[in-house]
């Protein structure tokens, strides 16, 4: 029998395991890793940062619960835009499903809400980037509606 698997904004007691997650989307081994998230020196870096982020009423982080443990997380934002009559756009980011419990319905779950959020609060379009090698990621948005449209572009500023 399924725990029951609820969608939630994050909090500080989160913080170690949903850097844990994104910890599994590096790619190389040689990119940067997230650092530790269980070291004690860390972790206040990390809560300041949600803190700053849960200040912004325009930016969620977003954890999938089941049966006590965080599976999933997602950030939010609302972008103001000038254009389309000065509607908003959304921006997914850092969507990552724990690797043990990829293909339960956890990401596409978590996504939907996500779209379902944008709509609410008017925005015209929902972006995100994934990294190129991912070919798995990019069949699951092809698969929930997204499309490849754009060509993006990143400068790693340190």
């Amino acid at each position: 029998m399924r725990s029951h698997m609820g969608i939630r904004d994050a909090t500080a007691a989160d913080v170690p395991r949903v850097i844990e997650l994104l910890t599994q989307m590096t790619i190389a081994p040689e990119a940067p890793r997230e650092r530790d998230p269980h070291d004690p020196a860390c972790v206040p870096a990390y809560v300041r940062a949600l803190a700053d982020i849960q200040a912004d009423p325009r930016q969620r982080v977003l954890v999938v619960e089941e049966g006590g443990r965080v599976v999933a997380t997602a950030t939010l934002m609302v972008l103001p835009n000038l254009s389309h009559g000065g509607r908003p756009v959304a921006q997914l980011e850092s969507v990552v499903v724990d690797e043990r419990e990829r293909g339960r319905g956890v990401g596409e779950r978590l996504v939907r809400y996500c779209v379902d959020e944008a709509r609410r609060v008017g925005c015209f379009r929902m972006q995100l980037t994934s990294n190129a090698t991912r070919e798995g990621a990019h069949r699951f948005y092809r698969r929930l509606g997204f499309s490849a449209s754009h060509v993006g572009f990143k400068l790693t500023l340190g």
